[in-house]
């Protein structure tokens, strides 16, 4: 990703046609390292709040090693029980009543119990929050790169509507100049101080004594038939949700010249900024309400994807109405809602729950396969909105809207209260041969 970052900035063909050829390829290696970077984020702000409930286990009052039994409700659903479920297992194929008696015989000690009344700041209490902070910060890059580079145009005299190609060159050099500075200082902090997930070497020690547990069945297989429902959730969510959410991004400056016609780069760029705004406070909503368990991350989704999904219908189905004179102000509050309901859902939901609802071993895999037909949304609202007008583009933001809608509701499960260790526990006794 640094390499991607420090090329993107230098790009440069010897024509306009050669510069864009080379930003592109460039754009890809540094899409190489983002795509790895998703994943690796949120395996590594999970499994962090992971050790911290670890060691809070100890040292909260009134807590107590409840040891906990399946219950099996479906052929496609379990959950564990204490006193009360804490963990949601939707998804997760059958298992057999040996995998039950096997697990009530493990006597795990059960980290976190949903009956007792926690301090706010327990681990737990914040798992969910410390993920999408993390992610958050998506929303503040875009914020500040928006910002910056209104300053550069101001500064190199670039506001009106009579532009100069150099200082434009300028501006976007320098802008990728600086988030490539970044991206390298964030890379040198991780090779000095970053670790290895130490749940991960945990496991990894303990494999490495009984290798021949493991050998029993494929990886891989073994992670497709438990999880195959839960991956379709948090893969088909996030691809339908990165079609509403790439199909807004790459066509915003459109709808900004609907809301202002004539708008300046200058001005089109003012707009963004507010809509960024909008955006970095719905990032920040969610990281409040997105362990409360009146709310939670399936709850989130659902109520994102609804309003989302309504705020684009309306657009799309009266787009012509709107966008006159008298209601050009109610289209802008409508577009802005659904800016904000975007982030106060399921763009933080789809990232944070890819990483919640595989084991540790799998975690990075799992997310990074969820992130990958992301991506394919998002390529299919860059090739396929170009050949549709405005009205149609919002339609079909609402279409895909209402399909991650659905699929919320039939194959994502609800996460907050979900103890990793539990999980862990469990595909590491599917691995020893135990059927699902």
């Amino acid at each position: 990703m640094s390499c991607g970052s420090v090329l993107i900035a230098t790009a440069y063909g010897g024509s306009d046609r050669g510069t864009t050829i080379a930003y592109t390829i460039f754009l890809g290696v540094f899409g190489i390292g983002v795509g790895a970077e998703y994943p690796v984020m949120a395996s590594i702000a999970a499994e962090q709040a992971e050790l911290a409930l670890r060691e809070a286990h100890h040292k909260v009052s009134g807590l107590s090693h409840h040891h906990f039994t399946p219950r099996f409700d479906s052929a496609v659903e379990f959950s564990y029980t204490s006193k009360s479920p804490s963990s949601n297992f939707k998804g997760v194929g059958k298992q057999d009543r040996g995998l039950e008696r096997d697990l009530a015989e493990a006597h795990t000690d059960k980290l976190f119990d949903p009956t007792v009344d926690y301090p706010s700041e327990h681990p737990q209490l914040n798992r969910g929050k410390a993920v999408v902070l993390t992610f958050m910060m998506q929303g503040v890059g875009t914020l500040v790169q928006v910002a910056m580079i209104l300053l550069l145009m101001a500064a190199l005299d670039q506001t009106s509507d009579r532009y100069d190609d150099t200082r434009l060159e300028i501006v976007w050099r320098t802008s990728y100049g600086l988030g490539a500075l970044i991206v390298i200082l964030v890379a040198a902090m991780r090779l000095k101080h970053t670790k290895e997930s130490t749940i991960w070497l945990e496991q990894r020690h303990t494999e490495d004594r009984a290798p021949n547990r493991k050998a029993a069945a494929g990886r891989i297989g073994v992670f497709i038939r438990m999880y195959w429902m839960r991956l379709i959730g948090t893969s088909f969510a996030w691809c339908f949700w990165d079609v509403v959410f790439y199909g807004n991004k790459l066509f915003q400056s459109t709808f900004i010249q609907v809301l202002k016609p004539g708008a300046t780069i200058f001005e089109t760029m003012e707009y963004t900024l507010l809509n960024s705004c909008i955006a970095l406070v719905g990032y920040g909503c969610a990281a409040l309400v997105i362990d409360k368990p009146w709310m939670g991350r399936f709850r989130l989704q659902l109520l994102g994807f609804v309003l989302v999904t309504a705020a684009f219908m309306v657009c799309g189905y009266q787009y012509d109405r709107l966008t006159t004179d008298e209601n050009i102000e109610i289209f802008q509050i409508i577009y802005y809602i659904s800016t904000f309901f975007g982030q106060f859902g399921p763009n933080c939901t789809t990232f944070l729950v890819a990483g919640e609802a595989f084991p540790t071993e799998m975690r990075s895999t799992g997310h990074a396969i969820s992130a990958a037909c992301g991506k394919l949304g998002a390529l299919f609202a860059s090739v396929y909105f170009n050949q549709l007008n405005n009205a149609d583009i919002f339609k079909w933001c609402g279409y895909s809207g209402l399909l991650g809608l659905v699929c919320t509701i039939f194959f994502v499960p609800d996460l907050t209260t979900l103890d990793l260790t539990e999980m862990d526990v469990q595909w590491k006794l599917a691995q020893e041969g135990h059927s699902y």
